[in-house]
């Protein structure tokens, strides 16, 4: 076979690949609950103590605010994500205030979340009035 041909075909087999495997909604919703979550746990658990030194009272206080943040996640995200979905990859938003912020990028069956750890900390940092 001639080598364009095989560049071709082995071309049209990634671009089916992507088209299949593009990630929806639920998708985008369980990698960005899950990494907030996780960034949640982080700015609760994130100070000079450690695990052995916190109290059973700080313990639970950071298990219930991250149950708390856990649920209003899924309920702001279910009805406020928007999922554009351009059939090789996704991408899902969310408007906050007069902007759209790009919360996650799926391609391959795969979500990777555009925001870090500190984004979310300082926001948190906001919401409680720099308590953390």
């Amino acid at each position: 076979m001639n080598k364009k041909i095989i560049a071709a075909i082995i071309l049209l087999a990634i671009i089916l690949v992507a088209v299949v495997t593009c990630p929806g909604k639920q998708a985008h919703q369980d990698a960005v609950i899950a990494e907030m979550n996780s960034a949640v746990k982080h700015a609760l658990n994130d100070n000079d103590s450690t695990e052995q030194e916190k109290s059973d009272l700080e313990k639970g206080f950071a298990a219930l605010g991250t149950m708390f943040v856990q649920k209003a996640l899924e309920a702001t995200l279910e009805y406020n994500l928007e999922l554009n979905n351009y059939f090789l990859f996704s991408t899902s938003s969310i408007e906050t205030g007069d902007e759209k912020q790009t919360l996650s990028i799926g391609v391959f069956g795969h979500v990777f979340t555009t925001f870090d750890r500190d984004d979310v900390k300082e926001k948190l940092d906001e919401a409680i009035g720099g308590g953390l």
